[in-house]
């Protein structure tokens, strides 16, 4: 919606160009009025019959050159003495102008005011002053040479030409004349205040652009969605991120009404709606809108009411927040699982012992033998299931000091890639894979554990391939911004994958598919990159098919790197 532009009249009588032009129609009607009314021409001589008229053109010509000489300079910005030198070539042809018209007769004069205050608002202070002082000298002198004869009368519109006489109105008509510099200065002052206040309306335009490009910049720049609307219910803030928020184009929302951010915004625009009219809290509020695009984006909004009926609504995407927080859950559960495995551990630990080991002196007694042997295995065997059950336990809830050392994530990746080779036999084929990016990538880590977590998952890998052939990928990448790069290393296999019900729970502990799994072996293996300020999740195949866990470990930086290598040579 297009706003009406106003412009005060004081803004006007500053803009110099108007105004010379304004000058210059002046003086066309003045010059076309006095041709007009010029009507008592003598007939003897005939050539009389062009020389009032001839006059009138050459002095409207004369306006005319004076006119562009005054625009040419304005436009280059001329200094103040040169345009005030080209408006007072003005006073002579105004003055020649009132001789043509009857000298002390002529109506015309007021053309001095005209041309006083048009100086003096273009070019401010002194100049009123002068062009008043040489508009009154001129004009005196004009009818001082009319009256001694220096200058013949010019007989205008029919009647007798008369020159300056000793009666009373003359007299005051002379006295009169130091109305011009009056004048002048009052038109010098006007100028100045209104050249002063068009400077300070000008500076406080180019502030309030400043301060609205900066609130733009400001908003754009946001990470936050930032919402507004006005007493009319129509939205005058969208910025950028609130529009990759909500999956909306900033440019079809402004201006328009609540309802255009979509119906699966109606718990949004409801709370909007009633948060203006004091209806619904401001602060800390929730809601859930569906995107163009299908998603569903829980948001988080804090409401402040301006003016009447106005708002702003600040609001974030909590998707990340919420996971963060499931993740805090999870990892705090763990570590409360991982305190009660510690103390149960020891004392199934201290039953299994003494159970074992009296089976195995039983299984040395020649007198066992049939069923009761079979019996005495069966227990044996179920004991050492239950030991290693035991050892797992004790791992999970084992948490020894890391020894961190810069290490070559490529050149790990090559030792898991040839170990795994060995155990996958000729049935799987095992490729290790480096972009260009993560050639020469260092972290700090402690290699064995991660080692371990890096074989483990590739055994699960090929446990799940098992029975055909496959394929197993160990990829190495580095991604991100150059100051906050980090390292992903992947476990790509072609089997069967993890079912989608299962994504949740496969990094709980006591959780397993297998048969006679333990269910801490992805448990632990996250714990270890944890530790390591990184990492593990389940990815999605780039074939579409199989499993790809991702290891996510921070890339050291030159710095660091340096710094340890300079550890390492002073401590060999």
């Amino acid at each position: 919606m297009r706003v009406p532009r106003t412009v005060e009249p004081d803004i006007l009588l500053t803009r110099p160009r108007a105004l010379i032009m304004a000058r210059a129609g002046v003086m066309t009607l003045a010059t076309l009025f006095a041709l007009a009314f010029d009507r008592g021409w003598p007939v003897d001589p005939m050539w009389e019959i062009w020389i009032s008229p001839l006059g009138f053109l050459t002095v409207l010509g004369l306006f005319y050159v004076t006119t562009g000489l005054a625009l040419l300079a304005e436009r280059r910005q001329a200094g103040r003495r040169l345009r005030l030198a080209i408006f007072l070539l003005d006073v002579p042809l105004v003055t020649a102008l009132v001789h043509l018209t009857g000298g002390i007769e002529s109506q015309f004069v007021v053309l001095y005011l005209f041309l006083i205050l048009v100086g003096g608002l273009v070019l401010a202070d002194r100049s009123g002053l002068v062009l008043g002082t040489a508009s009154a000298g001129t004009y005196g002198l004009l009818l001082l040479a009319e009256a001694t004869g220096w200058l013949a009368p010019v007989r205008y519109g029919g009647e007798e030409p008369r020159t300056l006489g000793a009666h009373g109105a003359d007299l005051a008509r002379i006295g009169a004349l130091a109305v011009l510099p009056v004048m002048g200065i009052v038109a010098g002052t006007c100028g100045r205040l209104l050249s002063e206040r068009q400077t300070l309306l000008k500076a406080a335009a180019r502030e309030i652009d400043r301060a609205r490009l900066d609130t733009e910049f400001v908003l754009s720049q946001l990470g936050s969605g930032v919402l507004s609307l006005d007493g009319g219910n129509r939205i005058l803030h969208f910025n950028r991120a609130a529009g990759e928020i909500l999956g909306l184009d900033p440019m079809d929302v402004i201006g328009r009404p609540p309802q255009v951010l979509g119906p699966g915004a109606e718990g949004f625009i409801s709370w909007i709606e009633a948060a203006k009219r004091g209806g619904a809290p401001l602060l800390r509020q929730a809601a859930e809108v569906v995107t163009a695009d299908g998603r569903t984006v829980p948001l988080g909004m804090t409401g402040s009411r301006t003016g009447e009926q106005g708002l702003i609504v600040v609001f974030q995407d909590l998707t990340a927040a919420l996971r963060e927080e499931a993740e805090r859950a999870r990892k705090e559960k763990l570590a409360a699982i991982g305190g009660l495995v510690a103390g149960i551990t020891h004392e199934m630990r201290n039953c299994v012992k003494p159970i074992a080991g009296s089976l195995d002196v039983l299984l040395q007694e020649p007198g066992f033998s049939g069923q009761e042997r079979r019996l005495i295995e069966l227990a044996a065997r179920e004991c050492q299931r239950l030991g290693r059950f035991v050892q797992a336990l004790l791992d999970y809830g084992r948490v020894t000091p890391l020894v961190l050392e810069p290490v070559d994530l490529g050149d790990l990746l090559n030792d898991v890639g040839e170990l795994t080779r060995v155990a996958a036999g000729e049935e799987v084929v095992v490729t290790v894979e480096v972009s260009r990016e993560a050639v020469g990538v260092i972290a700090l880590i402690d290699r064995e554990p991660l080692k371990q977590v890096l074989l483990n998952l590739a055994q699960n890998a090929l446990e799940a391939m098992a029975g055909g052939k496959g394929r197993l990928r160990l990829a190495l990448d580095c991604i991100g911004m150059p100051q906050e790069r980090h390292a992903v290393l992947r476990v790509i296999d072609s089997g069967p994958g993890v079912p989608e019900e299962l994504r949740d729970r496969i990094f709980e502990p006591f959780f397993t598919t297998k048969p006679g799994g333990t269910g801490f072996g992805l448990a632990i293996a996250a714990g270890i990159v944890e530790r390591h300020g990184g990492t593990i999740e389940l990815g999605s195949s780039p074939a579409g098919s199989g499993a790809c866990f991702e290891v996510h470990l921070p890339e050291l930086s030159g710095l660091a790197v340096a710094s340890a290598a300079a550890a390492e040579h002073q401590n060999p």
